[in-house]
Order: C-alpha cells, then sequence, then structure tokens
C-alpha cells in the first residue's frame, strides 16, 4: 500500500513499504527540467544536475564517489524535459546515510566557480557526443521543430554556447527557483523503517525553501514539419511524428494499445511488416512522447538510402490500412496481454516501484495502482481504438525527421 504525507516545507513524500525484500530505493524529484527553461537557458536544468555530484559545503567529489560506493554504487541522476531526478538503491540499514547524501548534494552543493569551468567541458562533450549520434538526435530533432519555438522542443542538453556562457551566479539564481518545497517530491520504496524514515525526511530536507518561482507550463502548439539533415554515415534514420496526446489523456489506454499493435512490439505489424517480411529496415518501432500540456506518436526506423522511400511508404501504407480495416479481436488480445506481462514484470523491484510510483503522482496527480491500470487496460474495446486512429494518426498531419546518408 503506497502513503503519502507532506514535510512542514510543503515536499510531498510518498512511500510503499515492502517488508519481504532487504533493498530500499528513493528518489529526489525535482519538477523542472528544459521544457522550464528559456531560449537563454536552454541546459541550465542538465548542468544543475551534473553540477550537484561536484562536491559541497563538507563533501568533495570523490567523498560523493566514495559514499555512493559505500552504499551499493547505484547513484544517479537524469534530466528530462519536465523532471530533473536524484536516486538510488541501498540496503535498508543504509537508507539514513544515502538520504543524507542526496540532501547533502541538493542542500549544501558548492557550485564553485572552478567547478563549473571544469564540468562545462564535460557537458560540451557529451552535447558533442548526442550530436554526432544520429540514432538518439533524430527524436529531439523533430520534437525541437513540431514544437517550434516552444520550451517543450528544447534539446535537454542545450546548445554548447549557451552552456558556456552560464555562471555561477545564474545557476544558483535557477535553483533558487526550482529547488523548492513546493516543487519537489521524494518517493521510496522496500524495506522501511517508516518512524525513522519520516524522522530523517524532516531532518534532511526540511530546511529546503517552500516557495519557488517557476513559471508554469504552457501549451505548445504543432507545426507540420519535413526536416532533413546529410551525415556521411552508412545509415539513414528516420523519425515520424503524429501529434498526440497529453500523458493525462482518457484517450491514453486505447493509445497504448494502438501503439503496441502498430509498432510498440516484435509482434506488431510494422516490425513484422517491413523488418521481418520485406527486410527494409534494421530496427523499426513507435512510441509516445506524452507530456502534461501535449503530447507526439513517434515512429522511428534505421535503414538505408536505397530503402528510405520504400520505408517511408510501407510506414504511412500500415497506418491506413489499420485506420481502414481496424484491428482484429486476435490482435487486441495478444497486445493486452502483452502490455499486462510488460506492467507487471516491471513493477517487481523497490527501483520500479518508486520510479512508477512518482512518476504517477507527478503525471495524474495521484496514485493510479498496477490492478487499476491493467484493468483498465483490459476493458479497452477495437471501437475505442478504432476512434483513436480516426482522430490522431493522420498522414496529413505528420511530421517527418530524416538524419543520415539519404
Amino acid at each position: 500500500m503506497v502513503k503519502e504525507f507532506f514535510l512542514k516545507n510543503g515536499i510531498q513524500v510518498i512511500y510503499e513499504p515492502m517488508q519481504e525484500v532487504r533493498t530500499v530505493s528513493f528518489g529526489v524529484w525535482v519538477k523542472v527540467g528544459s521544457a522550464y527553461e528559456t531560449k537563454k537557458n536552454n541546459g541550465i536544468s542538465h548542468v544543475i544536475e551534473h553540477m550537484l555530484f561536484k562536491g559541497t559545503k563538507t563533501r568533495t567529489a570523490k567523498d560523493i564517489a566514495d559514499m555512493t560506493a559505500k552504499l551499493g554504487g547505484n547513484l544517479n541522476a537524469f534530466t528530462g524535459k519536465e523532471c530533473t531526478a536524484y536516486y538510488l538503491k541501498t540496503l535498508d540499514d543504509q537508507l539514513p546515510e544515502a538520504m543524507e547524501l542526496i540532501s547533502d548534494m541538493i542542500c549544501n552543493s558548492r557550485i564553485s566557480e572552478e567547478q563549473l569551468q571544469t564540468e562545462k567541458q564535460v557537458i560540451i562533450d557529451e552535447i558533442s557526443m548526442y550530436n554526432d549520434s544520429c540514432e538518439d538526435m533524430v527524436h529531439e530533432k523533430l520534437q525541437k521543430k513540431v514544437w517550434a519555438h516552444h520550451p517543450l522542443g528544447y534539446i535537454i542538453s542545450g546548445k554548447k554556447k549557451i552552456v558556456q556562457g552560464f555562471t555561477q551566479e545564474e545557476i544558483l539564481d535557477f535553483m533558487k527557483a526550482a529547488y523548492t518545497g513546493d516543487n519537489i517530491l521524494i518517493s521510496a520504496a522496500g524495506h522501511l523503517d517508516e518512524e525513522r524514515f519520516h524522522e530523517d525526511l524532516e531532518r534532511y530536507f526540511g530546511s529546503i525553501p517552500p516557495r519557488g518561482s517557476l513559471k508554469p507550463l504552457t501549451v505548445p502548439a504543432y507545426h507540420v514539419c519535413d526536416f532533413r539533415k546529410y551525415r556521411d554515415i552508412e545509415q539513414v534514420h528516420l523519425d515520424i511524428a503524429f501529434n498526440g496526446i497529453p500523458v493525462d489523456a482518457r484517450e491514453r489506454y486505447a493509445f497504448s494499445l494502438a501503439n503496441s499493435i502498430l509498432g510498440g512490439s516484435v509482434s506488431s505489424r510494422l516490425f513484422q511488416k517491413i523488418r521481418e517480411e520485406e527486410g527494409r529496415a534494421y530496427s523499426i518501432y513507435s512510441y509516445g512522447s506524452n507530456f502534461q500540456k501535449a503530447g507526439l506518436w513517434q515512429i522511428y526506423a534505421a535503414t538505408n538510402r536505397e530503402q528510405l522511400d520504400a520505408t517511408i511508404g510501407e510506414i504511412y501504407d500500415q497506418i491506413c490500412l489499420m485506420k481502414r480495416d481496424g484491428i482484429t479481436e486476435e490482435e487486441l488480445m495478444q497486445a493486452k496481454h502483452e502490455l499486462r506481462s510488460e506492467l507487471i514484470i516491471g513493477n517487481e523491484s523497490t527501483q520500479s516501484r518508486m520510479d512508477n510510483n512518482a512518476k504517477s503522482l507527478m503525471s495524474y496527480g495521484k496514485i493510479i495502482s498496477l490492478d487499476e491500470t491493467v484493468d483498465q487496460l483490459m476493458r479497452v474495446t477495437r471501437e475505442e481504438i478504432c476512434d483513436f486512429m480516426q482522430q490522431w494518426a493522420d498522414p496529413d498531419n505528420s511530421s517527418i525527421c530524416v538524419m543520415g546518408n539519404y
């Protein structure tokens, strides 16, 4: 059973006791990412994530690394478009030390000018490596084009020139605006001493200021685009996008099943037709990019220049066929059982429970249990999927990004 309470400074806490295990997964989720940035400070959330590992008032970066190793070596972090998370998995008797470490990083980070200049170069190298990977870049480049001039379309890591110009003062000011009680969620799952857990949370995170000054998210406009960039590599990387639904839309269960049938698994139509039968693409799949205010339905394929046009044509043919003829009952049941298995298997560990509970609360404003999710999926009908396809899978309103040797 998931439990919830608030610290005195407004930080929301959710935790799921699991008495049958000896581990605990613990995460601090800050509701900030590239979607909250501006053109002038794009990438600052990602820089802050890096800098929190570079030392505190009482710890060096080496001290943080040594403590991480002692706790099991699982301390990690990521920056997304709408959140930044710091998390680890450790033994139950080491949880207080783990909480103290993460709180020290968040509350007492030095953000020294010297470390900032050093880490900027690391981040710029990371951006260069990412830019060199068409397989990675094609997804975000398409989002940047369809959500033109809106923060939701910004590349998470930012541009090199902007990152290079960040000052210590800018970073500290952004943290003051975003790393506050009303903007932080703490999630934990595993073997917990609940009374001590409550006390330690207040001790380690209670000093965080209660309120910040982030601007709210806005709805981006969807722009149809056809963007192509030549790269002297062997493959061609293709991404097609349709305007989609936000993460909490009522159609999300129908979308999950439609996506699974179209391209979300190895038994899907796109994979079986284009990869297995025709051999046109080494990799092909569809997926949702669903955020608080907007979403996309995207299809990725890795192919070669000779097969590019045929691959694009076959993708659209499969979409039109699915819209025209609908799906079979057998396909629907197959997709339901596939998703059910994925959900249950993916919810077995403390890490996945901590992660899923946090995402559920941030996405829907409440915890949606695994049983409820599975039940809602099993209720979806063929007609609902047909209605979803008719409304959202419109080839005339789709966008394309091609990167590589085309």
